[in-house]
């Protein structure tokens, strides 16, 4: 039997996700009573698309060489732009459900061979790092001692 995709998320969105996004916002709530701090929306969202990318990833781990979880940060960032005024009115919780749902959508979408703007794996060329080789990058001074000058 072939699932819609609304299905795929139903499933995917069970007993287990909720709870593990709602001990995600009680532990922030936590810390920041006792720090005497708040917790922002942004540092609810961000919480949220990383436990709910790690716990998708841990229940389907054969997707893991083609979905970061760190796309998952920009889900929940576009998820909560796109919010309507009716969801952005809600508590934390009711954020972070949305933010969680946003996440499985995208999910589920990946896997059936969505493209992504997300995406964050790194080039291998991205740790050249001009100023930590020797003689630096365009310094005169650094050249300069180099050669002795």
């Amino acid at each position: 039997m072939i699932l819609s995709i609304q299905k795929k998320i139903e499933r995917q969105m069970d007993k287990e996700l909720d709870w593990i996004v709602g001990e995600t916002c009680s532990i922030l709530f936590a810390r920041a009573e006792e720090s005497g701090g708040v917790v922002k929306r942004g540092t609810i969202i961000d919480a949220v698309a990383r436990v709910v990318g790690q716990c998708l990833l841990e229940r389907e781990p054969g997707f893991a060489d083609e979905i970061d979880v760190r796309e998952f940060d920009g889900v929940a960032r576009d998820a909560i732009y796109g919010m309507t005024e009716e969801t952005f009115e809600l508590n934390s919780s009711g954020v972070a459900q949305h933010v969680a749902e946003m996440c499985v959508a995208y999910w589920e979408m990946r896997k059936m061979g969505m493209r992504t703007t997300y995406a964050t794996r790194r080039d291998p060329m991205s740790d050249y790092n001009p100023f930590g080789n020797e003689g630096g990058f365009c310094n005169p001074m650094k050249l300069k001692m180099l050669h002795g000058d």
